[in-house]
């Protein structure tokens, strides 16, 4: 099964508990609203980095094929670059 649902927690922890074998899927906007805060708490929020980057990495989300793998590539080695930003 395969479910999509807003950013509200409370409807993800629902399907989780309900469905926990179900695939999740974000909606192409809340994705990139989600990679927008994880470079802003990278980079500094408004930065010129953080703008570039966000314009580069959500280009690539929307129209690359398997552009989600190299999205998430790229959000874990920013994840090792800075292992204190939330």
């Amino acid at each position: 099964m395969i479910f999509g649902t807003d950013g509200a927690r409370d409807n993800w922890r629902y399907f989780n508990r309900e469905l926990p074998e179900a695939v999740q899927i974000a909606d192409f906007y809340h994705a990139a609203e989600h990679l927008g805060v994880a470079l802003a708490s990278a980079y500094g929020e408004g930065s010129s980095k953080h703008k570039s980057q966000f314009k580069k990495l959500r280009h690539i989300l929307e129209y690359e094929a398997r552009g989600i793998d190299k999205v998430i590539r790229s959000l874990r080695h920013l994840s090792d670059r800075f292992p204190r930003r939330k």
